[in-house]
C-alpha cells in the first residue's frame, strides 16, 4: 500500500504544474530541517528530530525528482492544445481549400501534384514514375468508417495508380485501421497531418535560408531556352509564376524554381 501511494504521488507530481514538485520539495525540507525539530522537547523527540534533520535533504531531493517531467508533460500540453487549433482551423476550411493546402505539403515531399475533379478522388501524386492517389474527408467528420478506406483502395485499383492515401482532420474507425493493414492505402489522420505540415514547413525554411541569396536579385537566373510557359509552375504561397535558379554545391550544380515576387514571397520548390 505504501508503495503504491509512493507510485501515485511521483505519478500526480509529473501531471501536476511544475512549480508543484518545486512548492513541495522546498516546504517539506524547512519543516523537517527548521519547524519540527524545535518543537520537540523530550530525549526521544529529539532523536527523533535529528533524525528528520538528516533525512529532510533527501526526502526533498525526492520530491524534486518529478520536476523534469512535470516540464516535458507542459510542453506536450502546450503541442496538443497547439494542434488542436490548427485542426480546428483546418475543419473549417471548405474541401477545396482544404485540398489546396495539402498540395504544398505533398510538393515540398518530391511529388508532382495534380488535382482532379473526381467525386471519388481529390489529387494524384506523380513521384518517380508512380502514381499515388489522393482522397480526403474535410470538414468536422468524426471517424471516417472502413467503407471510405474501402473505396479508396478500390479507386487506386481503377486508376492503375501504385498507392493511395486517406486524409482526414478527425480519426479513423478501429475497422479501418484493421483494413489498412492488409492493403496499399496510407491513413492520415488529423494529429499525422499536422506533424507533415509542420516539417514541410521547417524543410521549407531550411531551403529558404540555402538558397535565397541566390534568389531572383542575385543575377543568377538560368537561361530560359529550355523553360516554356507550360511547364513555368505556380508558387505553391501567392499563386505568381516562379523563376528558375542554380547554386553550385558540393554535388554539383542544383536546380530550383523560386517566386518571382522575391523578397515579398519567400518560397521555393525543387526542379
Amino acid at each position: 500500500m505504501l508503495m503504491q501511494r509512493r507510485h501515485n504521488l511521483s505519478q500526480w507530481l509529473a501531471l501536476a504544474p511544475w512549480w508543484i514538485s518545486v512548492i513541495i520539495s522546498a516546504g517539506t525540507f524547512v519543516c523537517l530541517q527548521y519547524l519540527l525539530p524545535p518543537l520537540l522537547d523530550n530525549t526521544h523527540a529529539e532523536a527523533s528530530g535529528a533524525i528528520l534533520q538528516f533525512w529532510s535533504p533527501y526526502l526533498a531531493i525526492l520530491l524534486i525528482i518529478p520536476l523534469p517531467f512535470a516540464l516535458f508533460h507542459r510542453e506536450e500540453r502546450e503541442r496538443l492544445v497547439e494542434t488542436e487549433r490548427n485542426l480546428n482551423l483546418l475543419r473549417e476550411l471548405k474541401h477545396s481549400a482544404f485540398v489546396n493546402r495539402l498540395i504544398p505539403v505533398f510538393r515540398q515531399q518530391g511529388y508532382g501534384v495534380e488535382e482532379v475533379s473526381d467525386a471519388r478522388y481529390d489529387l494524384i501524386l506523380r513521384r518517380g514514375g508512380e502514381k499515388t492517389i489522393v482522397t480526403c474527408k474535410s470538414g468536422h467528420a468524426a471517424m471516417v468508417s472502413t467503407r471510405f478506406v474501402r473505396n479508396a483502395q478500390q479507386t487506386q485499383t481503377a486508376q492503375h495508380a501504385a498507392g493511395a492515401k486517406v486524409i482526414t482532420c478527425g480519426s479513423f474507425s478501429p475497422g479501418a485501421a484493421r483494413y489498412q493493414r492488409t492493403s496499399s492505402v496510407e491513413l492520415i489522420d488529423g494529429h499525422k497531418l499536422i506533424r507533415l505540415m509542420d516539417d514541410g514547413r521547417k524543410a521549407r525554411e531550411r531551403t529558404d535560408d540555402l538558397l535565397l541569396p541566390f534568389g531572383p536579385s542575385s543575377g543568377n537566373t538560368l537561361p530560359l531556352g529550355l523553360v516554356t510557359e507550360s511547364n513555368v509552375p505556380a508558387c505553391p504561397r501567392c499563386g505568381s509564376d516562379m523563376n528558375l535558379q542554380s547554386l553550385i554545391a558540393e554535388q554539383g550544380e542544383v536546380r530550383y524554381w523560386v517566386c518571382a515576387r522575391y523578397p515579398a514571397c519567400r518560397s521555393t520548390r525543387p526542379t
